[in-house]
This record gives structure tokens, C-alpha cells and sequence, in this order.
């Protein structure tokens, strides 16, 4: 876990200024730049989790693919091998590797790299529960990261925002320096696509139109949300309806 202050510290190196106390950014800017043709992200397929509207870790029982998320994110697959990907980025968390192996049964000609550390939230100590079924201070951390938007806060057990921001930077240093001009597809978490979403400036106003309990499965159809191509930069490649 990296601290307050280094968080702080590296996130200032990219413009991007954060509230000691209330772990808010305060500002963003400038947008980062990409040397890639294209950016895309696949968020892993719908979970047992998601699908119960309960939390999950990064290896918790419940984080297995539904039956249902792969038969959906394998008419995914179909589409994204006519999209011509040079590179396909992976996470080792075991729902994203479940979901990139489906993708490579159609999509084989692209160059599949795993990148160890493109984690994003990770949930631990909230394995099982539904958010009203946390206990008091467990509710106000997820309160202060979610609705509050404290990039400093954290499951018991899991990581915050801001060590998926400086993931994120990561990532687009290592895009850059290896992959110019090349067509890239992530696949990865959802909150890889939300923190790249504010590096890259891709709405108007941080975490707008963000909605928590959506975001992580708790309310809502998750087949609307899971298995599902998200642009994130450069050239709009075609690949129809999905």
C-alpha cells in the first residue's frame, strides 16, 4: 500500500493536485497524451459477485465468470477479432484472465502481453457482503471512496483510488514507450477504464456520471455493464453493434 503522502507526491509530477484531508483531487490538469493508434478496454465478464450484487476480492470464491457472462463476452470476442488489435494488455486477477482466454479463442492473431501490476479496486475484507451489509466504519470507507470521492480510502483489506491512478499512470508510460502507433485493447477492471477516463480528460468533470452501486454491480442489470468494449483513445476503430 503506498502512502498518503507518495500518492500525493507522484500524482503533483502529473498536474494533478490532491486534498491532504479530504482526498479529493482538487485539480486535473494536463491531459495526458498517448503515442497508440487506438485505445480500448474489454471490463471482465459478468462474476458470480456482480450477478448477487455483493462485493468481491481480487480471488474471492465469488469472483468466477457466470455462465451467462461467457457466453456474453464471447460474442465480444467475435467482434473484437475483426477490430485488428496489435496488442492485447491483460491483468493476472483470474476473472480477467478467464475473460481474455475467451477473447483469444477468436481474436489469435493479436500479441498478448500480461501486465502484472493493471490492477484496479480491489475489495478485500467485503467479500460476500452487499454494501448495507457492512459494518459501520467498513460503510463509511466505502461512503468516503465512492461518494465523497477520497481517493485515499480503502476496504480493511483492499487498495484505494489513488494506487489505481498511479497504476493507470504507469500504464500510459508504458504505452508510450513501447507501443507507439499501435492498436491496443485492455482487458481489465472497470475502475482501470474509470482512472485512465480522468487522466485522459475524457469527461468534462471528474467522475461524472458515475454511479457507485451501478459501477460495482449493486443495483442494477450487470449484463448492461460487464463483457463490454469501452473506448478510451485515439482512432475509433469499426466494429459495429455490440
Amino acid at each position: 500500500p503506498k502512502t498518503k503522502k507518495y500518492i500525493i507526491d507522484r500524482l503533483a509530477e502529473r498536474g494533478i493536485s490532491v486534498d491532504y484531508e479530504s482526498g479529493q483531487i482538487v485539480k486535473c490538469e494536463p491531459e495526458e497524451t498517448l503515442h497508440c493508434r487506438a485505445l480500448y478496454l474489454l471490463r471482465h465478464a459478468e462474476t458470480v459477485g456482480t450477478s448477487e450484487k455483493r462485493f468481491m476480492s481480487d480471488s474471492s470464491e465469488n469472483a468466477v465468470l457466470t455462465e451467462r457472462g461467457v457466453e456474453e463476452v464471447g460474442r465480444t470476442g467475435i467482434v473484437i477479432a475483426g477490430m485488428g488489435f496489435d496488442y492485447v494488455y491483460y491483468s493476472p486477477i483470474p476473472r480477467v484472465r478467464q475473460t481474455m482466454e475467451i477473447v483469444r479463442k477468436w481474436n489469435v492473431n493479436s500479441i498478448y502481453m500480461e501486465i502484472p501490476w493493471m490492477k484496479g479496486i480491489d475489495n478485500a475484507g467485503w467479500e460476500g457482503k452487499a454494501a448495507v451489509e457492512l459494518k459501520s466504519e467498513d460503510y463509511e470507507d466505502f461512503y468516503q471512496r465512492e461518494i465523497l470521492h477520497n481517493i485515499f480510502a480503502k476496504s480493511s483489506l483492499g487498495c484505494s483510488w489513488g494506487e489505481v491512478l498511479l497504476r493507470c499512470i504507469d500504464l500510459i508510460d508504458m504505452i508510450n514507450r513501447l507501443q507507439e502507433g499501435k492498436k491496443i485493447l485492455l482487458i481489465s477492471q472497470g475502475s482501470i477504464f474509470i482512472g485512465l477516463s480522468i487522466l485522459l480528460h475524457l469527461e468534462e468533470n471528474l467522475w461524472e456520471n458515475y454511479d457507485p452501486e451501478i459501477f460495482f454491480g449493486l443495483k442494477g442489470n450487470t449484463s448492461l455493464h460487464y463483457g463490454k468494449l469501452q473506448y478510451l483513445y485515439g482512432e475509433k476503430l469499426d466494429y459495429g453493434e455490440e
